[in-house]
C-alpha cells in the first residue's frame, strides 16, 4: 500500500476542491513523444501533445491548460475557455450531426481521452531543459457538489539534438508548402494507431505542389494528371541514406475526384513511396509518386540529389504532389514525426487555396512583400517558398 499511497499524494498534492471531504478528479497526463525544438521563423518551437485521460466515471470538464518551465515555473503558453477548445482532438468521437451546434471538446467522460495539441514558440536560447503541464478540471461529485482541481504533472524532458539539414525533394523552383506544419494542419492532427501504438507520423509533413509561372498550380483541364506544373517532376533524395522500405504498383489519381483509384487502406494510403533512413534512427518518406517510376530498391545506398522517382499522384492524395516528413522508426505511418530543416530557401508570401481548386486566382506576391531568405529552418503553412537549383555535385 506504501507504493499506491505514494502514487496519490503525488496526483493530489497539488489540486484543490472546491466541496468538503471530496477527492479531486482523477486524471492520468501523458507526453508520448517528448519535444524536439524545431527552428521556423526565426524561432524554436515545441510541437507535442499532451493525452488526458478521465479515469474517473463521473464527467470532467477541462477549463485550462499551463506550460511552465522546468525549473523555474515560468508561464509559457497558457490555453484557457474558446481557444483550449480549438486545440483538443477527441479520439473515437462521433463526428457532430450536419447543422448540429459545434461541440465542447474539453468535456471529456469517464474512460475518455482528449489530447491537447501543444505549440510553444520562443527565443531558441530561452527554451528550458523541461516542461510542466497544469491541467485545470472541474467535475460533479456522487452527492452533487462541483469539485475544481488543478493536477500538476511530472517533468517532461525537452530533447536536446541536432536537426538533419535537407535539401528539398525536388531540384529547385516555386512551391506550395500544403498542410506544412502548423497546430491545426490535417498532418498535425491525424494520430492513427499502427501496430497497436498511437502516433503522429506526420507532425512536421509538407505536401509539396509546384506553382507555376503564372501562379497557377495547373495549366489546362485540372482532371488531368499531366495540366499540373508539378506531374512528373523527378523526385530527389534530400540527403545521403540508405533505402529501406519501397511500394510500387498503385495507380494515379484523377485529379480533384471524389474517388480514389484504389481503397484506401494503411497499405495504399502513401501511394507508391520510398523510404530513406537518412541517419541513424531518422527516416524520410517520399509518398505519393508515380507507378513504374521509382528507381530504387530496398538496400540501395543513395546520394543527396539522386533521382527517387517521379511526382505523381497516387494513394490518399486529391492532386499531383509529393508528400514528405521524417520520422523515427521505416514506417510510412507507424512511426513519431521528428523535425529537420532545409538548408535554404525563400519564403515569397502565403497561399490560401480555399476548399476547391478548381476556382483557386493565380498567385502573387504582395508588392511591399520582398523575398525573404531562411537558412535551416522548415517552412511553415501555407508558405510559398522558393529554391534556388541545386549546385552541381562530384
Amino acid at each position: 500500500m506504501i507504493g499506491a499511497l505514494a502514487v496519490l499524494l503525488l496526483l493530489v498534492q497539488v489540486q484543490t476542491a472546491s466541496a468538503q471531504g471530496q477527492l479531486p478528479p482523477t486524471i492520468d497526463l501523458l507526453v508520448p513523444a517528448p519535444p524536439v525544438p524545431a527552428s521556423a521563423g526565426g524561432q524554436a518551437h515545441l510541437v507535442y501533445e499532451l493525452h488526458v485521460t478521465n479515469l474517473a466515471a463521473a464527467d470532467i470538464l477541462l477549463t485550462r491548460v499551463d506550460v511552465v518551465s522546468e525549473p523555474g515555473g515560468r508561464l509559457l503558453v497558457r490555453y484557457a475557455t474558446g481557444e483550449l477548445n480549438t486545440v483538443i482532438d477527441r479520439p473515437g468521437l462521433p463526428a457532430p450531426a450536419p447543422g448540429a451546434a459545434p461541440r465542447d471538446l474539453r468535456a471529456i467522460a469517464g474512460g475518455q481521452r482528449g489530447v491537447v495539441r501543444i505549440w510553444v514558440s520562443g527565443d531558441p536560447s530561452a527554451l528550458p531543459s523541461a516542461v510542466r503541464h497544469r491541467v485545470f478540471v472541474e467535475t460533479t461529485a456522487p452527492n452533487g457538489a462541483k469539485i475544481a482541481g488543478v493536477v500538476e504533472s511530472l517533468p517532461t524532458e525537452i530533447r536536446r539534438q541536432s536537426l538533419l539539414v535537407l535539401d528539398p525533394p525536388f531540384s529547385g523552383g516555386t512551391w506550395y508548402a500544403g498542410n506544412a506544419p502548423s497546430n491545426s494542419s490535417p498532418h498535425r492532427r491525424t494520430l492513427l494507431a499502427v501496430n497497436g501504438r498511437a502516433r503522429i507520423a506526420q507532425r512536421f509533413a509538407i505536401d509539396w505542389i509546384k506553382l507555376g509561372d503564372d501562379g497557377l498550380l495547373y495549366k489546362g483541364d485540372p482532371s488531368k494528371n499531366a495540366s499540373w506544373y508539378a506531374y512528373g517532376e523527378a523526385v530527389l533524395a534530400a540527403a545521403d541514406g540508405v533505402v529501406t522500405e519501397v511500394k510500387d504498383g498503385i495507380p494515379d489519381n484523377t485529379p480533384l475526384a471524389t474517388e480514389r483509384a484504389v481503397p484506401i487502406t494503411l497499405d495504399t494510403v502513401a501511394g507508391n513511396y520510398v523510404i530513406i533512413e537518412h541517419e541513424r534512427g531518422r527516416y524520410a518518406l517520399y509518398a505519393h509518386l508515380q507507378p513504374k517510376s521509382l528507381r530504387v530498391k530496398v538496400g540501395n545506398h543513395v546520394r543527396r540529389g539522386q533521382v527517387l522517382g517521379r511526382l505523381g499522384n497516387s494513394g490518399n492524395s486529391d492532386a499531383p504532389h509529393v508528400h514528405f516528413h521524417l520520422c523515427d522508426a521505416s514506417s510510412a505511418l507507424g512511426c513519431e514525426g521528428l523535425p529537420y530543416v532545409i538548408d535554404r530557401f525563400e519564403v515569397l508570401g502565403h497561399l490560401d487555396v480555399g476548399a476547391d481548386l478548381r476556382t483557386l486566382k493565380p498567385w502573387s506576391p504582395r508588392p511591399d512583400q520582398a523575398p525573404d531568405p531562411r537558412a535551416k529552418e522548415i517552412p511553415l503553412e501555407d508558405a510559398v517558398v522558393r529554391f534556388a537549383a541545386p549546385s552541381p555535385r562530384p
